[in-house]
């Protein structure tokens, strides 16, 4: 994001999370971005709030089917350690490393393992940010 005084629509924020409007809205509703406010009843979100989302500490409740609580700071620790690995991995294979080598080489100067980046960068692909979130064990449904 180049200009942090830029106002962004949920629209235009998902993009740029690369997740859902809903996702987005229910983090405005709930008064987690302070950049956030309503106006003619839709939400303008600033983007230093949005370049805020990734350092702070937040738990969002999700309702969808009865499943809770998910980490965007995790998810963002994740998004930093990929663009990290993509810059390294580049740079090493510049230097004459196969492009297999230069992924295990830029893997291991992440403290990654090699399997975990291809499934943190094909998840990240796949859903935006919302892929990024490990939900081995926290996100089950709700049983009565």
């Amino acid at each position: 994001m180049e200009k942090l005084h830029k106002l962004y629509t949920v629209d235009e924020a998902a993009k740029y999370l690369r997740c859902s409007t809903g996702t987005v809205s229910v983090v405005c509703s709930k008064g987690l971005l302070p950049g956030a406010w309503k106006l003619n009843n839709k939400w303008i979100i600033s983007g230093k709030s949005l370049k805020a989302l990734f350092q702070m500490d937040i738990d969002i409740a999700m309702t969808k089917d009865g499943y809770s609580v998910f980490k965007l700071k995790e998810a963002g620790k994740k998004l930093k350690t990929i663009h990290k690995y993509n810059q390294l991995k580049y740079v090493i294979s510049l230097n004459g490393k196969g492009l297999t080598r230069a992924s295990r080489l830029a893997a291991k100067e992440c403290g990654v393992g090699l399997t975990t980046m291809f499934r943190w960068r094909r998840n990240y692909t796949l859903k935006g940010i919302i892929g990024l979130i490990d939900t081995r064990g926290k996100l089950q449904k709700k049983r009565n």
